[in-house]
């Protein structure tokens, strides 16, 4: 597959605008629908599976990474994937709530699954059209992008107090399509540049998934992103424990919210400059250890408002560096030349959310045995005892140079 030239390679920023498109969606399912159906009346345990299925395809979408490898490009793939969930969204906001809160979560679950395949396309697209010294910058910004979409279900939910439930619909559908028209500016190079039939291209996508699955440097990056390291679990369990610290609701509203978000963006956007100065698997493990410092600094200190401000403000910074950190890796593990860029970033990303899962669980256990301390005990214990690990298991790590200023244009397994 031939590059594309340095001058046009495109700007690490354009693809925090492009992922507007599936943090605007996300932020709606995680804070904007569960306020619609409470207010609608909907009791909270039913408000909790209707998430919970709701947000299911981030799990398992994955499965569906493929077909963006395959036929049209991605940036076309990406266009119609925001258009089709913006088209959900938009039919499930028109539903007639409680009583169509079936309609509702299937409309959504529909919406997401495609959603997801954006995620998908922006991953093939870093590795197909920005340089590997670029990735961190791009990865940054592509979380922070993620991140910005809550900037999006404020506006839902502000838009949702003065406008008819149409025009919402139609404003928060284009809020979720519109980001997307942006990665035509970004010039993609033919992924099928021979011209072969679908069936080859699958038949060449299968060989390449198995060849990959196969290699030492995704087995690797495996065990690197199932570890503790990175995970941030943390994060949504701070406004859990707010009451331990005596903060008032004002303070936790801001302090998770706004501030939070406003941290981790910008966590993100500068851990993807580090990530292109130092080898990226030390910057994984760095990002791991800076969560277990935040941890430990709020842990020590006393049971105020002020600690948890500082704490749970210092955890969301280095949560935003662990997702940069994250992404660049994951990039650097896909490689230059892959027909199966998508693919390959959407199980490293599948892997990425096992740790988050079983962290936010043995943290929680932390908080039943011993309390504030005990979660942030065990989620900083958990984060230092993998790095150690890691650097055990993988001493390449310390031992690898980090990227020279030039293109590489040797294929990476």
């Amino acid at each position: 597959m031939k590059l594309v030239k340095d001058r046009e390679y495109p700007p690490p920023w354009l693809f925090g605008l492009i992922y507007l498109a599936t943090g605007v969606f996300a932020a709606f399912e995680s804070t904007v629908a569960p306020f619609i159906l409470r207010r609608a009346g909907v009791p909270v345990d039913r408000i909790a599976t209707a998430t919970a299925l709701i947000i299911s395809p981030s799990i398992w979408s994955f499965a569906f990474a493929p077909v963006v490898d395959v036929g049209l490009r991605r940036r076309s793939w990406l266009i119609v994937c925001a258009g089709v969930s913006a088209l959900f969204l938009l039919l499930a906001l028109l539903q007639p709530l409680p009583s169509g809160l079936s309609t509702f979560s299937i409309l959504l679950i529909a919406g997401m699954v495609p959603n997801q395949l954006i995620t998908s396309a922006i991953g093939g697209l870093i590795a197909t059209t920005v340089a590997q010294e670029s990735r961190g910058r791009a990865a940054g910004w592509m979380q922070a992008g993620y991140l910005g979409g809550a900037v999006g279900a404020g506006a839902t939910l502000w838009l949702a107090e003065h406008l008819s439930v149409r025009l919402v619909a139609i404003l928060t559908a284009g809020m979720v399509f519109l980001p997307s028209l942006l990665v035509l500016a970004i010039n993609e190079p033919d992924k099928n540049p021979s011209g072969n039939g679908l069936f080859t291209q699958l038949t060449e996508l299968i060989e390449e998934i198995k060849a990959c699955l196969r290699s030492p440097t995704f087995l690797e990056g495996f065990l690197t992103f199932a570890s503790p390291v990175g995970s941030a679990a943390a994060l949504y369990l701070f406004s859990g424990i707010a009451v331990d610290y005596h903060a008032s609701v004002r303070t936790v509203t801001f302090v998770t919210g706004f501030a939070a978000g406003a941290l981790t963006a910008v966590g993100s956007v500068a851990g993807g400059y580090v990530c292109d100065y130092l080898d990226r698997r030390l910057s994984y493990i760095i990002s791991g250890v800076l969560t277990a410092l935040a941890s430990l600094t709020m842990l020590l200190g006393p049971y105020s408002q002020a600690n948890y401000i500082m704490g749970s403000s210092f955890y969301a910074l280095a949560g935003g560096f662990c997702y940069a950190a994250f992404a660049a890796l994951a990039l650097e593990i896909v490689g230059v030349h892959s027909q199966a860029a998508a693919t390959r970033f959407s199980l490293l990303v599948a892997i990425g959310n096992l740790p988050i899962t079983y962290m936010a669980w043995a943290d929680g256990q932390g908080y039943r045995t011993s309390g504030p301390r005990g979660l942030l005990g065990v989620d900083a214990a958990a984060n230092v005892a993998a790095a150690v690990l890691l650097l055990l298991v993988l001493p390449r790590v310390c031992s690898r140079r980090p990227f020279s200023r030039k293109v590489l244009t040797e294929p990476t397994v």
